[in-house]
């Protein structure tokens, strides 16, 4: 992957690590355009200055550590990915730099793992801004779901008859006209995704037996082939002898919030099996056991099929 620039700010007093770190990544086809600094204030200027895509660091420097950078990036820019580069790590510095914050770590002398380290940094924080970027979609779309729900579009029900007022903004939605849904219970249910079409049955049913208050997500077909999602509320009407003879409710499209929640497990997911890998990697010497481990990894947190791992 060719990438047009790669802003990184190298905190070093050593110009020769510098210029190597540039031409490592330079042949990695990521075009580094490196701000040196070696200490804590100019480290502050420079990030004041302009937020950078990568913050590479050296361990130790005369008057100021790899460490202090950490905890500076972290004050600034807490979501900019930060790599230490040294000559030894010891373990307990290794996991005290991962748990402040630290994306990765390089030894100097296997600097080629650098340039991989460095993409799979910048993957990380891709995911994590798309993340909270859904998150803060997923928030608007419950506020506005939250808004229209006290107007929801109304559907009603004779229970004995089993005809039905099927709200027309509701058919709208789903690409249909008036005409093309029968106003019928049966002509509403025919809609509906098979399972979910289980679960608003028995939704019905114990709230028709047993007062349990209906209020259910469910999918339904449009026109085109999708599935729109639904959250309906609900309220039967007994008679004296304790039958329910009608019932009404309210309907609001949830597409928008589902996509999102579904969207948000799916980067949860990745998140966790990205977390255990790293920790694994740093816990795990030996090669078979951190396979093993990383497959057990990508099926319980990742929800991998084990079968696909065993076929690839």
């Amino acid at each position: 992957m060719q990438i047009a620039s790669l802003n990184i700010v190298a905190v070093s007093d050593n110009p020769s690590d510098v210029e190597l770190v540039a031409q490592l990544l330079q042949r990695a086809a990521l075009n580094p355009e490196i701000r040196v600094v070696d200490s804590e204030k100019s480290l502050r200027s420079a990030l004041q200055d302009q937020l950078p895509e990568l913050i590479v660091s050296d361990f130790k420097l005369p008057q100021f550590s790899g460490l202090d950078a950490l905890l500076v990036a972290r004050d600034v820019c807490p979501d900019t990915p930060f790599i230490l580069v040294s000559e030894v790590f010891g373990e307990d510095h290794v996991i005290h730099a991962l748990k402040s914050g630290a994306t990765d770590y390089v030894l100097k002398h296997d600097l080629a793992r650098l340039a991989p380290a460095v993409r799979r940094a910048l993957g990380d924080a891709q995911s994590a801004l798309e993340q909270r970027r859904t998150l803060e979609a997923l928030r608007h779309s419950e506020l506005r779901f939250r808004l229209a729900a006290s107007t929801g579009d109304v559907w009603d029900w004779d229970i004995e008859t089993g005809l039905a007022q099927i709200s027309p903004q509701w058919k709208m939605r789903l690409g249909y006209s008036e005409e093309d849904v029968e106003n019928t219970a049966e002509g509403w249910l025919a809609l509906l995704e098979p399972a979910d079409r289980v679960r608003v049955l028995a939704a019905f049913s114990a709230h028709i037996r047993n007062h349990v208050p209906y209020d259910v997500e469910y999918r339904a077909l449009a026109k085109d082939g999708s599935y729109r999602w639904s959250h309906a509320k609900g309220q039967a009407v007994w008679n004296a002898h304790g039958r329910a003879t009608y019932m009404a409710g309210s309907v609001v499209d949830i597409t928008e919030r589902k996509n999102a929640e579904i969207k948000v497990q799916r980067l949860n997911r990745v998140y966790a099996v990205l977390s255990g890998i790293n920790s694994l990697i740093v816990r795990t010497q030996n090669r078979e056991e951190l396979f093993q481990e990383a497959c057990n990894i990508a099926v319980h947190a990742g929800g991998v099929g084990a079968d696909a791992i065993l076929t690839s």
